[in-house]
């Protein structure tokens, strides 16, 4: 990603270095033959198409790494945030089917199955299932949020999210054909919002690092 990121800024360095190049020819237009003048301008006019062309492949990039990264990431985190055979506690799983347990005793597996998605939807199961017993509200909210967060897979979200707001900052502008207002768009979106960029991705570093 550093990558792309790189090679946008290297490439808009070459269209302006381009542009300026057209400008002043065009202000010296009567130094050259007619012939002279538009075998010029043809060269320059396309060298800029390649500026571009590589400006608009950066997204394309981008959009094609990313896309890479989230399927290894999916990959990797899947055994984790999905309910296997082999992450079942037969031990713990006898204890939550004999109806025995104290609403405090269930609360505690629900702490010691914190990293065990499989386990972690049976106690929750038992949570909500005893709150709906009791009419207990807050327990029965309990349950059902512990069933969302076993099958959830944090670190997908975000990875999304952090994606997301490093897309804002490489707009290319081939979609609107306005490449100049994607540039400013850009350079305006570094300039306001870095330091929260900069929060934003050590927030997410250390909701990675913590998990």
């Amino acid at each position: 990603m550093v990558f792309e990121l790189l090679h946008d800024e290297k490439a808009w360095k070459e269209l302006d270095k381009l542009n300026s190049e057209l400008l002043e020819m065009r202000k010296h237009r009567n130094e050259f033959s007619p012939e002279g003048y538009n075998k010029r301008d043809n060269a320059i006019r396309e060298k800029i198409r390649t500026a571009k062309e590589a400006i608009f492949e950066v997204p394309r990039a981008f959009d094609t790494d990313i896309r890479m990264i989230r399927n290894e990431l999916v990959k990797d985190f899947s055994d984790k945030y999905s309910a296997t055979p082999e992450k079942v506690d037969s031990n713990g799983l006898v204890l939550l089917q004999s109806g025995l347990l104290t609403d405090s005793e269930l609360e505690r597996l629900a702490l010691k199955y914190s990293d065990n998605a499989t386990m972690l939807r049976f106690v929750g199961q038992a949570i909500e299932k005893r709150g709906n017993e009791t009419g207990n509200t807050k327990l029965r909210a309990h349950g059902a949020a512990l069933l969302r967060e076993s099958i959830k897979q944090p670190h997908t979200d975000i990875y999304d999210n952090f994606a997301e707001f490093c897309t804002k900052g490489i707009r290319s502008g081939e979609d609107t054909g306005d490449i100049e207002g994607a540039r400013s768009m850009s350079e305006g979106y570094h300039t306001q919002l870095h330091a929260e960029m900069y929060a934003k991705y050590s927030e997410m570093g250390e909701a990675i690092n913590s998990d």
